[in-house]
């Protein structure tokens, strides 16, 4: 099946992105009910406890085992893709993160992805856990240049409706002994997140310590960010024609690019980003469709041609509007199928 989609540009569009019906309806629970969602026998909303605005006191372990204040931060929590994930801005003067998280059916485990980036530095880190008796705890393992075996653990706890506790673990000779470093303590500042808009800064991009969008000022990092603002035209997929949008936000000091993208009732999310040790370009995808994992597509020379393992591929064109193919392994109306998706300039 082929879907053509003709996009043009509409600066100022809105994007609300905290539940809207786009797809099956299994969106979050509401606000009077999320405290208690870690305790959830659905693990598809154990996280909802999450979703608002926060106000973030991050404390760090120094060498000599004392707890210092390192930095305050407001997090913004979304519930996107109509409930199936969970998306963080986490936004300071001097530190900026982003983490999407969804359940996996196959695994059984909640995904995480990651990206706190430094200065002209950006990767993407996954760990996987479950939540038990309402805590929290994701894990991942990695090898160190050095040898050792890292191994890392995030909990979340101490839940309640205003407030939770974030702490972190490591451990480098296969858990026989830990090392507490980090810890997060949450405050609420309002039960919803501020709304995504695009005229305005999104947030993680204002940077006062680098510029505004000039933590990653490296050439390779602007490859997407003409993506930036709102797009809408209309898709046809078969004889039908259906509503089509892409509404995309420059994020992380500069670092990535965030975006949305509606083709009738299906719903994708996308993050950008030029990876500096890897020396390459990734496009990272996520459907709203339950049981479809993330989708990573890579390119070492070329941004707009990016490919995954698995065979999916994105291509993008910027003249006049903006074009983009996607062909990927996925369901459409409830059938498997390979999909290839045009879009282009409404004009």
């Amino acid at each position: 099946m082929k879907i053509q989609i003709f996009l043009g540009y509409i600066l100022g569009a809105w994007l609300m992105i905290t539940g809207a019906a786009l797809a099956e309806n299994y969106g979050p629970l509401p606000p009077d009910q999320r405290a208690q969602s870690a305790f959830s026998d659905d693990p598809h909303r154990q996280f909802d406890f999450w979703i608002g605005e926060w106000d973030v006191l991050l404390r760090e372990r120094d060498a000599d085992g004392e707890w210092k204040q390192l930095v305050t931060a407001r997090d913004s929590i979304y519930s996107i893709l109509n409930g199936k994930a969970i998306l963080e801005l986490w936004d300071s003067n001097t530190i900026k993160g982003y983490s999407l998280r969804y359940y996996d059916p196959a695994l059984q485990k909640w995904v995480l992805w990651l990206n706190w980036p430094g200065k002209n530095r950006s990767s993407n880190s996954s760990l996987q856990g479950i939540f038990r008796h309402g805590r929290g705890d994701f894990a991942s393992e990695y090898d160190l240049p050095n040898g050792d075996h890292m191994m890392q653990v995030y909990s979340f706890n101490d839940v309640s409706q205003n407030a939770l506790r974030w702490d972190d673990r490591y451990s480098k000779d296969n858990g026989k002994t830990w090392s507490f470093n980090w810890i997060m303590e949450f405050s609420r500042r309002a039960v919803e997140p501020s709304v995504l808009n695009t005229r305005q800064a999104a947030p993680t991009f204002d940077d006062p310590v680098n510029g505004d969008g000039a933590r990653c000022d490296d050439q390779h990092f602007r490859a997407y960010e003409k993506f930036a603002g709102s797009w809408e035209g209309s898709a046809k997929m078969g004889d039908k024609t259906v509503p089509a949008s892409f509404s995309a936000h420059k994020v992380l000091g500069g670092c990535s690019v965030m975006g949305f993208m509606h083709v009738g009732e299906q719903s994708w999310f996308m993050l950008a980003t030029w990876l500096t040790g890897a020396k390459q370009w990734e496009v990272s995808l996520l459907s709203d469709v339950r049981g479809e994992p993330l989708i990573r597509l890579f390119s070492d020379d070329d941004p707009m041609n990016v490919k995954s393992n698995a065979g999916a591929q994105l291509t993008f064109a910027l003249e006049e509007g903006l074009a983009w193919e996607l062909t990927i392994p996925t369901a459409i109306e409830g059938e498997p199928q390979t999909v290839t998706a045009v879009m282009k300039n409404k004009n």
